[in-house]
């Protein structure tokens, strides 16, 4: 069983989307929780689910075996251990506090996401340290991904090599590059 989860709605449908596309044929029982106002993605193995519990209850009795949803659906305890595994997209900008919320709904998190590019959204006077993200607490001093922690992505498909070697040595340790065609790109 497997969850997602992301800070908006939208994020979340382009995920679930890509899950979908990859997993063409495959035994997919998906559910997303949407809100009044909220679009769910549009596909025949999705069911749309107004409330927390009908996503918790498929999940509990094997209806479905892929859930999306926010922090809220995933943080109460009725959701303690439905899942196997939770993907959270986009952890360079979830909280830590969320992230924290969420864990007991699974056994296994993963973190996607690039805590370089934007911070975590925040409104209001935080304490220290409550401005980073999960991402960025897990990194702690590192600005890429240590191998003994996860997966640093080295390559990058949109940048010329030029920007990329400023881009890498500011904010990746060196370590990030260019797929090769890239360099045929004018700048």
């Amino acid at each position: 069983r497997v969850g997602i989860t992301a800070n908006s709605h939208r994020v979340i449908m382009n995920f679930l989307t890509a899950i979908l596309a990859a997993a063409d044929g495959a035994d997919v029982r998906a559910v997303q929780k949407v809100s009044e106002g909220v679009e769910g993605v549009a596909d025949e193995r999705v069911t749309l689910a107004m409330k927390n519990a009908e996503v918790q209850d498929g999940l509990a009795d094997g209806s479905f075996n892929l859930a999306a949803g926010t922090a809220w659906m995933w943080s109460p305890e009725r959701s303690a251990d439905l899942v196997d595994v939770l993907f959270v997209d986009e952890a360079g900008q979830m909280s830590l506090a969320n992230v924290l919320a969420m864990s007991g709904a699974t056994r296994s998190i993963v973190l996607l996401g690039d805590p370089q590019q934007l911070d975590q959204p925040l409104q209001g006077t935080h304490p220290p340290g409550a401005d980073r993200s999960a991402l960025s607490h897990l990194l702690g001093e590192h600005d890429a991904m240590p191998d003994d922690l996860g997966l640093f992505l080295e390559h990058t498909w949109r940048l010329h090599p030029r920007i990329t070697r400023f881009t890498s040595e500011a904010f990746y340790e060196r370590r990030l590059e260019s797929r090769p065609h890239l360099a045929r790109q004018e700048l």
